[in-house]
C-alpha cells in the first residue's frame, strides 16, 4: 500500500486522565474543518492513572512538526501510523457497553435484552459514522434532549452534523408529534444514520416528512436547499467550536424567534467563546450540561 492510497491516519499517545480533554483539543486543531479528527480514549492501566488517546485523521496525514508542537506541553511520546481500509469504527462500536443517559438507553443489537423498564431505547449499530453514545458530548446532548423533553413541544427539529443519527433519533422518540431533519456533510454518515433510524422505526417513509419521522440530507452546515425556509423549533449541533462559531449567524437566521439550540463538541473552557458568538445573535443561556471536561449548552432567543 502506497502513501497516496492511505486516507486514514492515527496518532496515538498515553497521558494522564486529567490531560485527555486538553490533548484532544490540541490534536483537533490539526484536522480539516470539513472532516475533523475523531477520538478514542481509554484506560491504559488497571488503576486508571494512564490513558491512551487515539486521534484519527481522514485525508492527508498531519505534519509531524505540527504534532510535536501541539503535544509539547504534555511531554508525551507519540506515534503516527496509517490505518488499513477496514470498518474499524464498526469493530470498535461492537465492543462498547450500553449507556443510560436520563431516559435514554443506548445499545447495540446484542444488548437489546438489557433495556431497563421505562427507558427509551436507542439501538445504534456499528457503522462508518460517529455517535455511539459513549462520548461525553453525545451524552451531554442526550441529557439536554431529555431535560427539554417535558418542557417544550416542537413542530420541527434539526440535527446538524448528525453522524450516526443518534440525536435525531432521540428527538424523534421524545417528540413524536414533531418532524425531524438530520444532515451531515458525509454521505456515508447520512446513509448510516438512515439505517439506524430504520432500526429505531423513525425513518421517513415517503414525502412530506411525517410527524415522528426523520428526513436525511447530505449537506455542509445549513446549506441544504431541501430545507430552505424551514424554521426549526429545536436545532442540535454536536460538532466543534470553530464550526459552531462560524455557523452562529446562519443558525440564528434559520431558527424560529423563540427557538432552542443545543450546541456541543466543546470543552468547558470553550463555553465563553461560544457564548460570546451566540449572544451577538440574540441567544441567551438556558442550561448547560457537563461531563468530564466536555460541555453542551442549551440556548434560546
Amino acid at each position: 500500500m502506497t502513501v497516496q492510497e492511505i486516507n486514514t491516519w492515527k496518532v496515538t499517545l498515553t497521558v494522564t486522565e486529567a490531560e485527555v480533554p486538553a490533548v484532544e483539543e490540541a490534536l483537533s486543531a490539526l484536522g480539516d474543518e470539513d472532516h475533523p479528527p475523531t477520538f478514542a480514549s481509554f484506560e491504559a492501566d488497571e488503576k486508571g492513572y494512564a490513558w491512551t488517546v487515539e486521534a484519527y485523521y481522514f485525508g492527508n496525514a498531519p505534519e509531524e512538526q505540527a504534532i510535536n508542537n501541539a503535544l509539547q506541553p504534555f511531554g508525551a511520546s507519540w506515534a503516527l501510523c496509517p490505518v488499513e481500509d477496514a470498518d474499524w469504527v464498526g469493530q470498535s462500536l461492537r465492543l462498547l457497553a450500553p449507556v443510560l443517559i436520563g431516559r435514554f438507553f443506548v445499545h447495540g443489537h446484542h444488548d437489546a435484552d438489557k433495556i431497563p423498564p421505562f427507558a427509551v431505547p436507542l439501538e445504534i449499530e456499528a457503522g462508518q459514522a460517529f455517535g455511539s453514545g459513549n462520548h461525553e458530548t453525545t451524552q451531554c446532548c442526550l441529557a439536554a434532549i431529555d431535560w427539554l423533553g417535558g418542557r417544550v413541544a416542537p413542530r420541527l427539529v434539526w440535527d446538524v452534523g448528525c453522524g450516526s443519527g443518534i440525536l435525531a433519533i432521540a428527538m424523534a422518540k421524545v417528540w413524536r408529534s414533531a418532524r425531524g431533519i438530520a444532515s451531515d456533510i458525509d454521505p456515508i454518515a447520512v446513509h448510516v444514520a438512515r439505517q439506524n433510524a430504520g432500526i429505531n422505526h423513525v425513518a421517513t417513509i415517503g414525502r412530506p416528512i411525517m410527524p415522528g419521522r426523520i428526513a436525511f440530507i447530505t449537506a455542509a452546515g445549513l446549506a441544504a436547499p431541501q430545507v430552505h425556509g424551514s424554521k426549526p423549533d429545536i436545532l442540535v449541533a454536536n460538532i466543534l467550536l470553530n464550526p459552531l462559531i462560524k455557523l452562529a449567524p446562519a443558525i440564528a437566521a434559520c431558527m424560529r424567534t423563540d427557538g432552542i439550540a443545543v450546541l456541543s463538541g466543546i470543552l468547558e473552557k470553550q463555553e465563553a467563546a461560544l457564548m460570546a458568538a451566540y449572544r451577538c445573535q440574540g441567544f441567551s443561556l438556558l442550561k448547560r450540561f457537563r461531563r468530564n471536561g466536555w460541555s453542551a449548552v442549551v440556548l434560546t432567543r
